[in-house]
This record gives C-alpha cells, structure tokens and sequence, in this order.
C-alpha cells in the first residue's frame, strides 16, 4: 500500500514538470506584438513624423502617418493585413496605397510589454533600428 502511494506520488511530481508553458510559440509572440505602437521620428527642421501601427489578433494590420514636412502638416491611415514568423523575426504588411498593394517588410530586434524596436527587412543587421512606445 505505501509502495503504490509513493508511486502515484512520483508519478503527479513528474507530470508536473513537464509543463512546457514557459516555451516561446508563434501565439505568445504575435499576442506580444497584438496593440498599438506608436514611433515619433524627428527630421530636423521642424520637420518630423508620427507613425502608429495597430496590429490585431485576428491578422489585421493599420498603419497612421501624422507629420509637418515641406510646409505643410499630413494625416494619412492605410489599412491591410500582417503576418508574423517567430524564428525570422520577420513581420510582413500588406496594405493598399493608391489602389496597389504594398507589402513591407520588418525586422523584430526586440519586443517587451512596452516597447518595439524594428528595421526594415533590407536593414535587419543595422545596429539602431525604429522604437515605437506601446499606446
């Protein structure tokens, strides 16, 4: 009787330790890039933009310009889809302009709770890459 509760004890401790939660998945990634990030990036002579990206659970992607350059202040929204592939790094964006598709591509160089640091796909190895600031 005490060998098989101490067999049925071993057994619960080992199956408990098994857990492979803490493993990084596609799911935990993209829920980490799900929200709204927005880059403020300054060009000198009072010139500057705003991007916002919003990046939905569901594959939906929106992309907002805001910004004074040449003169004049701009407000643009575009809206399309991404996906997003956990061992490249790599998010890809589709959104119509013009009534073309554009498709960008992103480097991830790091993602937390508040703070995204990208690079274009061409540029991944640059050192510095854009930070956008959770909203």
């Amino acid at each position: 009787m005490i060998g098989m509760a101490i067999i049925a004890v071993l057994l619960c401790v080992n199956f408990a330790a098994c857990s492979n939660d803490d493993d990084p998945t596609e799911e935990k990634e993209k829920t980490g890039l799900v929200g709204t990030w927005q880059g403020k990036f300054d060009y000198g002579n009072g010139e500057y933009q705003i991007a916002i990206f919003t990046f939905t659970s569901d594959g939906k992607f929106t992309e907002v310009f805001k910004g004074y350059e040449d003169g004049e202040d701009y407000n643009k929204t575009f809206k399309g889809t991404y996906t997003y592939d956990e061992y490249s790094k790599k998010i890809e964006t589709k959104v119509t302009k013009d009534n073309e598709v554009d498709i960008d591509e992103y480097y991830v160089k790091s993602i937390s709770a508040t703070t995204l640091i990208i690079n274009d796909w061409s540029n991944k190895d640059d050192i510095d890459g854009e930070v956008f600031i959770r909203q």
